[in-house]
């Protein structure tokens, strides 16, 4: 029987699987180049979705590559920052519809709707609303 040293006991490196990624300097400069186009075009509501289509890779990979790179995060930023200031203007003004902009805004954005709950069976409630009723 022959003992092997784990001393001597070489790991191969794995081998890298899937495509070479295509995010370069080329691709943060298309995704700034969309930031500037959806500045421009104020009747567009601009996404990552978008996005993706204009850097053509999957919305996955920009998230992905939001999480990675601190350059295409901030790109990410601007454009969720421009979406949201446009789901604002558009949907107070009228000019898109506002229960959709509400929705989008909660579900994006994470805007929430405030209630407010008055408790209305206090003591002293009580006794207004009886005096309210025995004065009709």
């Amino acid at each position: 029987m022959v003992k092997k040293d784990s001393k001597t006991t070489t790991k191969k490196p794995k081998a890298k699987i899937g495509r070479p990624t295509k995010y370069n300097e080329e691709m943060v400069k298309k995704a700034y180049d969309y930031i500037d186009f959806s500045l421009r075009d104020l009747e567009e509501l601009p996404t990552l979705f978008k996005m993706a289509q204009y850097l053509e890779i999957d919305e996955d990979t920009v998230l992905e590559w939001g999480k990675i790179h601190e350059h295409f995060s901030g790109a990410i930023k601007k454009v969720k920052k421009l979406q949201k200031g446009r789901l604002m203007e558009k949907g107070l003004d009228g000019t898109w519809s506002t229960p959709m902009a509400i929705f989008l805004l909660k579900a994006n954005h994470g805007l929430v709707d405030r209630q407010v709950v008055h408790n209305v069976d206090t003591p002293e409630n009580k006794v207004e609303s009886l005096l309210n009723k025995l004065g009709e």
